[in-house]
């Protein structure tokens, strides 16, 4: 009996070792499936791209550290990445195809990081990070989100003429260049709260959810001929600001203009052409304000008041924008402001008409009264004419004539 319970025994244990064996072996197999690191690759670039591949937040360094360019001929800080490091696991494969998104923070980036007219198959998270000479995205298209929340950068960051599926987000960052957005088409939100820039770049950009740029600090905005499909917030900080470019924009929701600091005496906005879904004004508009053929289609008290004095001061009456107005404010459910409106149109086209016009104005404004009136004077007219005809008629034959 207990040679039988050994060579049971040891049955199991062979049994069960290769089993065993291989269920040791699956957990280097995990983490195998996570490309080599590449050969020029630092060590902190090995442990970023590990960090990345097994789905964490690569933390370069902790917050608050002073991230201070690396000197030559002295080691490199632990918290520098290179731009060609970030351009291989971003962009190229086997890195790309390895991971669904990548989120770093604490880095300081040396190189510029060019991602122009690559494809980025993942959502891009940078946080409090440096990068020395800048970001440039032209003609890219991006999976995910495309962020860079708390940067900081002595050049500028450009997405241009780029497809970001998902949102693009630079709340916090300071560059001492632009943010260059133009034409780029931003399918979720741009949020770029609280930022520093040396210019607000996006004409012709397309951003299918909200833009905040509520604190923003920037003495530039050139946003000509933006579409934006949800609510423009712009409280900016207005005390730096010399232009505020939106011509020919298209907002879908409420444009809102109200800065946190007062806008400078000499500062200018363009509104020309451009149509909101409703319109939050600065307290007090800049004299060197443009809104020709400004289109605002649910209109408050306050903006109709504005936009009909400005109306007002035009040497010809624009009929097309008084009754577009009147129209904004019966769908605000403003009824009585648009008969105000609606009486200032026809004054001021009274005013400009030449006395026959004014005559038939006055008859249009009296109605169908005026309609039946006038009949029935002409009626009576050619009545009386023809009973007198008929009784000179009368009186010639009795005379015999």
């Amino acid at each position: 009996m207990r040679s039988l319970f050994l060579l049971g025994l040891m049955l199991a244990t062979l049994v069960a070792g290769p089993g065993a064996a291989v269920g040791q072996a699956q957990a280097p197999g995990a983490a195998e499936s996570c490309p080599r690191p590449g050969v020029s690759w630092t060590a902190t670039e090995a442990n970023v791209w590990q960090q990345v591949c097994a789905g964490r937040t690569a933390e370069v360094s902790p917050p608050n550290t002073r991230l201070e360019p690396p000197q030559a001929g002295q080691p490199l800080p632990a918290y520098v990445l290179s731009a060609a490091f970030l351009q291989q696991i971003l962009s190229e494969p086997p890195y790309r195809d390895a991971v669904r998104s990548v989120r770093i923070a604490g880095a300081l980036v040396t190189g510029l990081l060019d991602l122009n007219k690559r494809q980025v198959p993942m959502g891009v998270v940078f946080e409090r990070s440096h990068f020395l000479d800048g970001i440039t995205v032209d003609e890219a298209q991006v999976a995910g989100e495309f962020s860079c929340i708390q940067c900081s950068s002595p050049r500028n960051l450009v997405v241009r003429r780029t497809v970001i599926n998902g949102r693009l987000n630079v709340s916090g960052t300071a560059l001492e260049g632009p943010l260059d957005l133009g034409a780029a088409i931003i399918n979720g939100d741009l949020l770029a709260s609280g930022g520093k820039f040396a210019a607000v770049v996006g004409r012709g950009m397309q951003v299918r959810g909200t833009l905040d740029l509520d604190g923003v600090t920037s003495p530039e905005y050139v946003l000509g001929a933006v579409q934006i499909g949800g609510d423009a917030r712009m409280r900016i900080e207005g005390a730096e600001t010399r232009i505020v470019h939106l011509a020919g924009a298209r907002v879908t929701g409420d444009l809102g203009l109200a800065p946190r600091t007062p806008l400078p005496a000499n500062a200018r906005i363009d509104l020309s052409g451009t149509r909101v879904g409703a319109l939050t004004p600065p307290a007090v508009w800049p004299a060197g304000t443009e809104a020709r053929d400004l289109v605002v289609d649910r209109v408050s008290p306050t903006v109709a008041t504005w936009i009909l004095e400005r109306l007002n001061r035009a040497t010809r009456a624009d009929v097309d924008s008084y009754r577009q107005l009147s129209a904004a404010a019966t769908a605000a459910g403003n009824s009585e402001l648009a008969r105000q409106i609606d009486r200032t149109l026809r004054q001021r086209q009274r005013a400009e008409a030449t006395a026959s016009e004014r005559f038939w104005m006055t008859v249009e404004d009296l109605g169908w009264f005026a309609y039946a009136a006038v009949i029935a004077v002409v009626g009576a007219i050619l009545w009386l004419g023809i009973a007198r005809w008929r009784r000179n008629e009368t009186e010639k034959a009795a005379h015999g004539l």
